[in-house]
């Protein structure tokens, strides 16, 4: 029987649930982005909806409410991994963000636009659009913390 052929993107997700095991999946996104486990949270993806969907409907994967583990089937599939998909190399979110110092605030507060509205904090939206650019992460897959949930309006 002729292997079936894998995405990028799948080849990284059935790698990386043969590595860490278990793992929580962020649907929604245009690029594969993950989150190695610490000692609270398990093994964290963000990837398309495709990506999951299809990998669920092969039988590479189950779901058992919000976690995610490899079936056999998708054990046998990822045995067959020798090497570190490029695509993961790539792709890991840090876990947390680094924020801007007093002083680097300081530095940049003249640049500041003057405006009527009470201003959103200013270090968590900083610090979060720095974390996109330094990462080459889209604006969903910045942490909670970091101003993700800020919706801005800009008026011209």
């Amino acid at each position: 029987m002729k292997a079936e052929r894998l995405t990028s993107n799948q080849h990284a997700v059935l790698w990386l649930l043969q590595r860490y095991e278990i793992g929580t999946f962020e649907t929604g996104f245009r690029r594969l982005g993950w989150t190695p486990p610490d000692g609270a949270s398990p093994l964290r993806i963000t990837c398309p909806a495709q990506v999951l969907q299809t990998c669920l409907r092969r039988g590479f994967v189950r779901m058992e409410g919000q976690k995610a583990s490899l079936t056999d089937r998708g054990y046998d599939r990822a045995a067959s991994f020798y090497t570190k998909p490029l695509s993961v190399q790539r792709s890991v979110l840090p876990g947390a963000v680094q924020w801007l110092t007093d002083a680097q605030l300081a530095a940049i507060s003249p640049w500041y636009p003057d405006t009527f509205r009470p201003r959103l904090d200013d270090r968590k939206i900083l610090s979060g659009i720095v974390h996109v650019i330094r990462h080459g992460k889209m604006w969903g897959q910045v942490p909670p913390n970091a101003g993700r949930n800020y919706r801005f309006i800009v008026a011209f």
